[in-house]
């Protein structure tokens, strides 16, 4: 039991000095031209801010409400850079360095009459001249000074450039945690920031990891790009951002076009041509990256690719000149389209003629003579696709076959 008081103890501790305690920012004088004010800030170190005239010195004085012997001092006694502002009170008189200089200073910016000074230290240092702050909520009161005239001689300090004010510490609400998921999310094109998969409430999307432009949700979401979520709960943003990279499947939906002849730049995934005329009909047996029209129209593809798929532009093909010959002998390919094989009933005229089969690009893929008015021709070597018959006679014959 007393090992479980002792881890649930430190647990308790670690939480309690996780939390932030904040007197926010306090004016102490208000004079014009030699304002002064201070902001302290209680976690598990003290964060002193505070603003001062720069042409002469200022101090401020803890737990105090008057000069009292032994009050801790932090005073700046110098321009910078102030190496010892660490100091003490020995009655009323002016400051004595502490031999022990537990401030560090952050940051010491002067703009225009105005010198802003961040220092830091553990809230109890040990030393019996620093005041020891707490972690939590209550009050604080302190003391403050400047110099009668700009002089950094301490021991130039009147009536009128002091007084003491009290500081309330209050909880800095925890900002809630970054929302979670996947780094790396892939899509098609065409999708937003809101469909990108994130887990949290409130989101809000930004550009990088410190814009503070929010991003519609309509935002088209762009290849490699990287974007920046936050949540806000109960009227806290994250500060934390979660970044995801939209990977983004582009397909060339490109064409090139060579008389009845289309191909698809696109050499990778699935194709699938379409009538455009015909509320975008699938055609029989279009499968190929390339598609050769047989008929007037208007012809696009559909690309498949890694689950998206994306449509062309709609061309039109005007067919011309190969129909004009065929049947002149009552040539007939079937079955047409074919599987494995096909069938030609010729006029007897033709026997004796060559025939060849040949690809969209006029490559005689088969070639044979023409021995019977019907014969039976093997189409098993082919693959899939559109092909032209062709009889070498005088008037060259053409007849247009499709090979499942």
């Amino acid at each position: 039991m007393k090992s479980i008081f002792t881890i649930l103890f430190v647990l308790l501790m670690g939480w309690a000095q996780g939390q932030t305690y904040t007197s926010g920012v306090v004016t102490l004088s208000n004079t014009s031209g030699l304002e002064m004010n201070v902001k302290i800030d209680l976690s598990t170190n003290v964060t002193l801010t505070m603003t001062g005239p720069s042409s002469r010195w200022f101090s401020i004085g803890f737990n105090t409400t008057q000069m009292a012997n032994g009050v801790d001092v932090f005073v700046s006694h110098k321009v910078a850079p102030l190496t010892t502002p660490d100091a003490y009170l020995t009655g009323y008189s002016a400051p004595t360095y502490d031999p022990s200089q537990d401030w560090t200073i952050v940051s010491d910016v002067t703009v225009g009459t105005a010198r802003t000074i961040v220092a830091t230290r553990s809230l109890n240092t040990g030393d019996i001249h620093d005041y020891t702050f707490s972690a939590q909520s209550g009050n604080l009161n302190v003391i403050w000074a400047r110099g009668n005239s700009n002089t950094f001689n301490l021991n130039d300090h009147g009536s009128n450039h002091m007084g003491s004010r009290s500081l309330t510490f209050t909880l800095v609400p925890t900002p809630p945690a970054a929302p979670t998921g996947a780094a790396q999310q892939s899509f098609c094109e065409g999708n937003t920031l809101a469909d990108l998969v994130v887990t949290g409430a409130g989101i809000k999307w930004y550009s990088s990891a410190t814009s503070t432009t929010v991003l519609p949700s309509t935002t088209p979401l762009v290849n490699g790009s990287i974007y920046y979520a936050t949540q806000t709960v109960a009227g806290l943003e994250s500060i934390e951002r979660l970044a995801v990279t939209a990977n983004l499947t582009v397909i060339d939906v490109s064409l090139i076009v060579n008389g009845t002849l289309m191909t698809a730049v696109n050499t990778s995934g699935t194709y699938q041509w379409v009538d455009c005329n015909n509320n975008f009909e699938p055609l029989p047996f279009a499968t190929q990256q390339f598609h050769n029209a047989t008929v007037t129209g208007s012809y696009a593809v559909e690309i498949t690719q890694d689950g998206c798929t994306k449509r062309s532009d709609c061309l039109d093909v005007v067919v011309i000149g190969i129909n004009e010959n065929e049947n002149k002998y009552k040539i007939n390919l079937y079955p047409n389209p074919a599987d494995q094989y096909t069938t030609i009933a010729v006029d007897g005229s033709l026997i004796g003629k060559t025939y060849a089969i040949s690809n969209s690009n006029g490559v005689a893929l088969i070639r044979g003579v023409i021995n019977h008015e019907n014969m039976m021709i093997s189409l098993t070597t082919l693959p899939s696709g559109f092909y032209i018959f062709t009889i070498d006679d005088n008037d060259r014959q053409t007849v247009k076959l499709i090979k499942k």
